[in-house]
């Protein structure tokens, strides 16, 4: 995924959630996801 989004601020809350969770897909909503991937474009 970092060559994708190419974005460290998407990995590292990726890799928070992934602490958390072990299906992040499964706890972070929609609506983040599209935040994240807004920031991650920047």
């Amino acid at each position: 995924m970092r060559g994708r989004f190419g974005g460290p601020s998407f990995c590292s809350v990726l890799s928070v959630h992934t602490e958390r969770s072990e299906m992040p897909e499964a706890s972070i909503p929609a609506e983040q996801v599209r935040l994240i991937l807004n920031l991650a474009r920047r």
